[in-house]
This record gives structure tokens, sequence and C-alpha cells, in this order.
């Protein structure tokens, strides 16, 4: 017997010699535990899918909300569905953000468990997302965070968002259980978004002191093992363009930067020392997925990444269903006022026009750009009936153009799709039209906008109506504008004149953008001459001042479309073939 036990232990302890070798070289080491990381952001309210040229459908939220279900099923226990901002702002699901909240109530229900803001969430103003986070009733409910924003309750509606704020609550960072994991998420807006926001008593601090602030929280308070940034700051290849590489780079203890603002599309994670900077483009077409597991001696590497699609698969039909109900009370609390309907046909076109969002610096305007400018100075004249005072030049920046009209039929959310950002005046979805007056003067300083603010930010670029000019390239800067004329009454052009007060045409958000862009300042002016007190004074109404229905820059295009001739399938308007291309309005000089 004493033997048997003797051999017995001589035969444990060779099994356990022999194994040790295996067990250094990791054969025989305990599993660790693997995160998935879902994400999102630039959404822009694509709450219903969309089509690609060449027809493919792809993106909405109910086709992302059954792909991440089903990914999420993969590893219940160790996912997180994360959006880095700018969920509202592009469709007209916007037009009933106070009433009904459709993004936050939909991403509820899709299973979001962090969402922070982007700039273009906070665009319809303080009122209506005070009344959207009161009306985003779906539970349970995603984390908002956001650590940098900062309220001065004194100025008009910010107390009522501040209170929202707490309400939800808004924090500056929620901490998961994952996997038997501690995973801190936070929210940011970084440098260049943040000067997008234009609302007295909304601020921002430094993206990077705020995040190095929250980590450490989370680190040393919070005790996490894993810390994730939603960054609505941007990524780009080109590092000294990259804000989130910068915040990479400062702030070491951020092991994921989900980056949002820059609708970047990273096919592979960025990596700035041992943080990893991923990116999923816009709109939702793309649900980005990155896994993760946790090195045996600290910190976490990469198991896979990939960009999944949302062009196929089931749809969530809870989602779906909600999207319907919404169209129905968009008609009857946005559209009915302009007499329109969501699913109505507007225009027809024969051709394509190039995307705003994919166009580099040109000398060349837009054939869109012209076509919303002619649009701009005509439905001036439509609303102001026998009262018009002639308009000489309307002018869009190419910023406010978020998206196309597609070939073939264009329905009413075509229309809203080109210029959907911003409230008016009425607090409703889209910017006010605006009339006012300027020098010709200020007009050829508005001008070097084009010549000069849009080499380094196409988004200063002008689309006009009414204006030819020249300029210099070897000029210096603000000083390159040369020849301009202006279109008379009887379709001449005549020369500028800078001593001249002229009448122009462009949206409320646009004259603000004015006044921010230009030292000294270009202010709206009265046919006076004198400063306007406030844009909101020149803004235009159909059917004269005495009317209540303010014009947007999107009805304005709208009812441009619908006053075609009827030469289109089926007796449509057609947009006519002077818009299939750009109309030469610029000549640079050397």
């Amino acid at each position: 017997m004493q033997g048997t036990k003797l051999s017995r232990i001589f035969l444990i302890v060779l099994i356990t010699a022999a194994a040790l070798p295996w067990q250094r070289a990791g054969l025989f080491a305990a599993p660790q535990p693997q995160i998935t990381v879902l994400f999102t952001h630039d959404l822009h309210a694509r709450i219903e899918s969309f089509s690609l040229p060449g027809g493919k459908t792809v993106g909405g939220f109910a086709r992302l909300s059954a792909l991440a279900a089903k990914e999420r099923n993969k590893n219940p226990g160790g996912t997180l569905l994360l959006d880095a901002g700018d969920f509202c702002s592009g469709t007209l699901f916007d037009s009933i953000l106070g009433q009904e909240a459709p993004e936050l109530n939909a991403m509820a229900l899709m299973g979001y468990d962090a969402v922070t803001f982007g700039n273009h969430d906070f665009e319809a103003g303080p009122a209506a997302v005070a009344a959207e986070l009161t009306v985003a009733r779906k539970t349970p409910r995603p984390e908002l965070v956001l650590s940098n924003t900062e309220f001065s309750r004194e100025k008009p509606g910010i107390t009522a968002l501040s209170q929202a704020f707490a309400a939800w609550p808004v924090k500056k960072y929620a901490v998961f259980s994952r996997n038997g994991l501690k995973i801190g998420v936070f929210g940011l807006v970084g440098r260049d978004a943040a000067g997008y926001v234009h609302i007295p008593g909304i601020s921002f601090t430094d993206y990077i002191a705020a995040a190095s602030e929250t980590v450490r929280a989370l680190k040393e308070h919070e005790g996490c093992d894993m810390v994730i940034a939603l960054s609505h700051s941007g990524a780009s290849s080109v590092p000294e363009r990259s804000e989130d590489s910068l915040l990479a780079a400062a702030v070491p203890g951020i092991d994921v930067i989900v980056s949002g603002h820059t609708h970047t599309l990273l096919k592979k994670p960025l990596k700035v020392g041992n943080t990893l900077i991923v990116s999923s483009g816009y709109w939702g077409r793309w649900l980005g997925e990155l896994k993760l597991e946790r090195k045996p001696g600290g910190g976490f590497r990469i198991a896979a990444y990939r960009l999944i699609e949302a062009g196929h698969g089931p749809l969530d039909e809870a989602i779906s269903g909600m999207a319907d109900r919404w169209k129905t009370r968009i008609d009857e609390l946005y559209l009915a006022e302009y007499g329109l309907k969501f699913a109505g046909v507007i225009a027809f076109s024969a051709f394509s026009f190039v995307p705003p969002l994919n166009v580099e610096y040109s000398t060349a305007p837009l054939a869109l750009g012209d076509l919303a400018a002619d649009a701009f100075r005509e439905e001036v004249k439509a609303a102001e009936g026998p009262a018009y005072k002639y308009a000489a030049a309307a002018f869009i920046p190419l910023g406010l153009f978020k998206s196309e009209l597609p070939r073939g039929e264009i329905r009413t959310p075509d229309v809203f799709r080109v210029l959907p950002i911003g409230a008016g005046a009425d607090g409703k979805a889209g910017h006010s039209l605006t009339a006012f007056y300027l020098s010709g003067a200020d007009i050829a300083r508005l001008l070097e906008a084009e010549t000069t603010l849009a080499r380094s930010n196409p988004d200063a670029r002008l689309e006009t109506s009414g204006v030819r000019f020249s300029w210099s390239l070897s000029a210096p800067p603000f000083a390159r504008v040369k020849d301009v004329s202006l279109e008379e009454p009887d379709g001449t052009y005549k020369p500028l004149v800078k001593e001249k007060l002229y009448r122009v045409v462009t949206s409320a958000h646009a004259a603000l953008y004015l006044s921010l862009s230009f030292r000294p300042e270009i202010i709206p002016l009265g046919p006076d001459g004198v400063p306007l007190k406030d844009i909101k004074e020149a803004v235009i109404y159909a059917g004269g001042d005495g009317a209540r229905t303010e014009v947007k820059e999107w009805t304005a295009l709208a009812h441009y479309l619908a006053a075609f001739p009827r030469t289109g399938p089926g007796g449509l308007p057609q947009i006519p073939e002077r818009y299939r291309a750009p109309r030469n309005s610029i000549t640079v000089l050397p």
C-alpha cells in the first residue's frame, strides 16, 4: 500500500513538472475576458434606410438594431453598444424632436448603453433639446455622458436645458460591468466641433483637460479596468489634423477612443501609444465592431476589428413601426403648415447632383448650390408678392448643404435633407430665410470667404446667385477679389458700387456666420443703412410680413422645384438642363 501511494505521488510530480513548460507557453493559460465594443457616430437622424448611387439600400435604425442584436448575442455578457454623437440633425424626423424625441427613443429600444452629444445635437436650440430629453421615455434608456459642457443659466432657455440634463441625468461618465471587468465610458466635444455651437449660454471646456480629469476619476476613484472615450472631436490619418490623435497622446490612460465628428471611416484602428482610435463613417451605413482581450500583464490587445455594412439582413420591426408612426406625426405637426406630405413627390430630375459631403475645394460652384441660391431669390419674390423689393444676390455657405438631390423622383424628405440643419425664429426645424441689405464694399469682403477662408475650410465656400466675380491667386489673403458684378432686375450684370446698398438673401444662420467670420463684422442692414437690431427683423414670411408661416431654406428649394414646367414623367415638374452642370460665375486669375 505504501509503495502504491508513493508511486502515485511520484506520478503526479512527473505530470506537474512536465506541464510547467506548456503553462509558461500559455497553452493551458486561463482564457482572458473578451470585450466587444459595437459603435456608431454621426447617425444624423438616418432613422430610415437610404439609397446609394446604383440603388443599393443601406443603413437605417431598424437594420442597425437587428445587426447590433445579432452581434451582442455572440458575447452577451461582454458587449457595449456606444455612439459618439451627432445622432440628431439631418432628416425630417428632427421636425418632431420636442414632441417625440425620435432618435433617443429609438436608440433606447436599440439597446445603446452610452451615447454622447455632438455639436449638431444642440443646434435645435436649448428649449428643443430640453423638450427632447423630457419626452424620451423609453426604458431602459442609454446613459448620456458629456464631460466638458458648461451652462450659463442666465441665458434664455438654458435653465430648462440644465434641469433636463440633471433629470436624465446626463453625467460626465458611466461605469459598466462586463465579463468581470469595470469599464468607464465618458463623452467629449472637441475644439472644432465646439466651434460650431453658437448658442448663448452653452460652452465647452478644453477637451484634453476634461479628459485628463475624467480618466483620473475613472482610474483612481472608480477602479476601472478599461476606459473608453466617446469623442466628438475627429480622427484623421494626418496626425496634425486629428484631434483624437492629440487626445490619445496627451491622455495615455484612455484604452479606446470612438471618434465622431469628421465622418471618418477607419478600416483599421489608429494606434497612438496604447490607445486605439476607431471610427465607422456616417449615417449608420456601418456598425463598427472592436473585440478586445485583456493581456495577462495588463492592458488590452485587439482580438478582431471590422466594419459591418448595414446593407442586408433583417429589420427590427419595432423600430420600423415607430418610424411609420412618426411619419404620420411629421405630416400633422410640421409639414401640413407648408402644404407638403412626407410621402409627397415634388419634382423629377433626369440627372444626378454631386454630393456636397464629397466635394474637396475647387474654383467651380456646385450645380446644386446654383439651384438652391436661385431658389432663395425666387422665394423672396414669391413670398412678398406686390410688396417685393428686388434682391440682387443670394449667398449660401457650402457647409449648410448636407445631402444631394437624387436622380429620378424627388420627394419631400429628399429636399429637406439638402438643407436640414438648425431651427428658425419660430423654433421649428430648418433655418429661417432672410433678406437684408449690405454695402457693395461688404459684399466684396464677403466674397473673400471663397478666395481665402475656403483654402483651409471648404465649408466656407459660397454658392451664389446673381453674382459674377474674379479673384487673383497671387494676391494676399482677404485682398484677392477683383471684379464683381451683380445682376440687375432686367437680367443684365453691372459692376459693384462699393458705396451702394444691395438687398441680399441668405439664411439667418449664414448671417450669423458673416458676423463671426470677419473683422470688422459684416452686419445686416435695413434699407436705410441702419444695422438691424436682430436678424429676426429680416425673416421672410409666406404671404408677407403679416403672415405667420416662416419661410425655411429647404421650403424655398421645395417651392422652386415645384414651380418648374411639368415636363417630367407623369406630369411632374422637371429640373431644367441648365442645372446639370455648375455655371461659370467665378474667374480665377494668375
